[in-house]
């Protein structure tokens, strides 16, 4: 992902009822990607009970973006399993076109690893 996603920082694997991080990949080593990863847990949570206002308790969100002025946050659920994906990248060096084809890419690959982990 780090080599794919242009503008990429940092990502994370994460719990999405304790927003622990489950595994982690970080290209600036600085950058404390568990951090930003279990407050994203408030957004998945908020963007459920947006859903539940509405009548759609069915719905599930299919991604949740944030915007700053120097970063992007995404938090994509992991199909049917606890884990959501969690990705920080730079807004100056990101290009939404390509974030989006390689998100359909890994969320299939990220959905049967998360599956199996969580089997083990």
């Amino acid at each position: 992902m780090a080599t794919e996603f242009p503008g990429y920082i940092a990502g994370a694997i994460v719990d999405k009822h304790e927003g622990l991080t489950i595994v982690e990949s970080r290209v600036d080593e600085e950058y404390e990607i568990s951090i930003t990863a279990a407050y994203s847990v408030e957004l998945v949570r908020s963007q459920k009970r947006a859903l539940e206002s509405l009548g759609a308790e069915d719905e599930e969100p299919i991604e949740i973006f944030s915007f700053t002025r120097n970063y992007i946050f995404i938090s994509k659920p992991l199909g049917d399993t606890p884990f959501y994906l969690h990705l920080v990248l730079r807004r100056s060096k990101a290009v939404l076109g390509l974030v989006f084809a390689f998100l359909k890419k890994y969320d299939r690959l990220l959905t049967e690893a998360a599956r199996e982990w969580q089997e083990s």
